[in-house]
C-alpha cells in the first residue's frame, strides 16, 4: 500500500508524530500519486471509411403504401354493435371560478 492513501492513513494511526508541515518532499511525495495517462494514437483503416459498411446498402427499404380502407355495410349497421348495457349521458356542471383562483398570493413565485 505504498503508493496509496491508505500509507498515510496507516502511518498516521501508527505513529501520530508524523511532520504536518510542508516540506520540498512533499511535492515529489504528491507527484508519485500521479501518473499521465497517454494512449496510443487511433489510426483510421480503409474499412473505417467504406461507407457501404455504413450505408442503407444492408437494409433495402420499400416505400409501404397502404390501400384505403372501404366501409362495407355491416360497418354502418348499428344492431351489429349493439350493447346490452344502457350507456347513461353524464353532464357535467360547468366550472365556476372561485376567489382564491385569482388571488396572486396562492401563486407568487417570491420567497
Amino acid at each position: 500500500i505504498g503508493n496509496s492513501s491508505f500509507n498515510g492513513i496507516a502511518l498516521a494511526m501508527v505513529d501520530n508524530t508524523l511532520n504536518t508541515s510542508p516540506s520540498s518532499n512533499d511535492a515529489e511525495t504528491l507527484a508519485a500519486y500521479f501518473e499521465v495517462d497517454t494512449e496510443e494514437t487511433l489510426e483510421t483503416e480503409e474499412w473505417m471509411t467504406d461507407e457501404s459498411y455504413f450505408g442503407n446498402s444492408f437494409f433495402q427499404m420499400a416505400d409501404e403504401t397502404e390501400e384505403p380502407l372501404e366501409c362495407e355495410e355491416w360497418m354502418m349497421n348499428e344492431n351489429n354493435f349493439a350493447v346490452s348495457i344502457p350507456i347513461e349521458e353524464t353532464v357535467e356542471e360547468p366550472l365556476e371560478l372561485e376567489n382564491w383562483m385569482t388571488d396572486e398570493d396562492y401563486f407568487s413565485t417570491t420567497k
